[in-house]
């Protein structure tokens, strides 16, 4: 596959699918599946699925079918995995609002679907043809938490980072856990004062717990700061997934970025609203 420019795009209208309904005046368009209301299964549901996202593909392959389809997809999957003594795992892509976003499952999706109309398929169809992507192997879950009215946002990878176990507190600062750094540096410090060897046994202890313990930390720390667990999408880097979160939630502001840059983008919003509003 192509080394991806970007992997998030909107869905324009304009072009013809593959297999699935007859529309008229057109061969076929594809049949993708979409969550009934109240569909969300437990699984999608923690994976901040909502009703009416939209199955586009799986492991970058548009996906056209049925759910019992998607099921024998799944089920070969697995099969496949477990004579591979592998563990399974798809990165599925779903169109929201007319924007893509990636997941990572190493379990089955299931829940209640429904096909969304042919004209809707032809604009995703279309849509997806500018969609880009990486190495499957790359990509990975970045979760998002979010204030709820201020729309203050952090993010952060769910794949397990060396630094934690190496050297923690540099960890901590760079996901800006500022209090369990500070924690850790008074540790390091008293037990300095005592002895070298205590330092020592201090450092591997809270390696190792840091180690093990390094999403729950990321996790309990937003939630500590009043920011709910918001939205979950995988990208091959963190930069990627920031971006195509902004295609989702355009008025996020991630509590790293200068106040300069949030200020920059909010204007040219402005202009590009104030643009659309022109044209209508």
């Amino acid at each position: 596959m192509a080394d991806p420019q970007t992997t998030g795009a909107r869905a324009r209208p304009g072009a013809q699918g593959s297999g699935g309904v007859t529309l008229e005046g057109v061969a076929t368009v594809p049949t993708f599946l979409r969550i009934e209301k109240d569909g969300v299964s437990k699984l999608g549901r923690s994976m901040r699925l909502k009703d009416g996202d939209i199955l586009v593909a799986i492991d970058g392959q548009m996906f056209s079918g049925d759910v019992d389809a998607l099921q024998r997809f799944f089920e070969d999957g697995d099969k496949a995995a477990e004579e591979a003594d592998i563990d399974p795992r798809w990165l599925v892509t779903f169109c929201r609002g007319g924007v893509f976003f990636h997941q990572i499952y190493t379990t089955p999706l299931r829940g209640s679907f429904d096909h969304c109309p042919p004209e809707t398929a032809l604009e995703i169809a279309a849509a997806f043809r500018s969609v880009t992507y990486g190495p499957i192997a790359a990509y990975q879950n970045y979760e998002v938490f979010r204030e709820l009215k201020a729309k203050v946002a952090a993010i952060h990878p769910t794949q397990p980072d060396p630094l934690a176990t190496t050297l923690p507190p540099l960890w901590m600062l760079n996901h800006r856990l500022y209090f369990p750094m500070v924690g850790a540096l008074v540790a390091y410090g008293v037990t300095l004062l005592t002895h070298w060897t205590i330092l020592v046994i201090v450092h591997v202890l809270l390696a190792l717990y840091t180690r093990r313990a390094q999403l729950n930390l990321l996790r309990s720390y937003q939630l500590y700061r009043d920011r709910l667990y918001w939205h979950i999408l995988a990208e091959t880097d963190e930069v990627r997934a920031r971006a195509n979160y902004r295609l989702l939630d355009p008025e996020v502001r991630f509590d790293d970025e200068p106040e300069r840059v949030k200020s920059r983008r909010r204007k040219r919003r402005k202009g590009e609203d104030e643009a659309e509003a022109g044209k209508a």
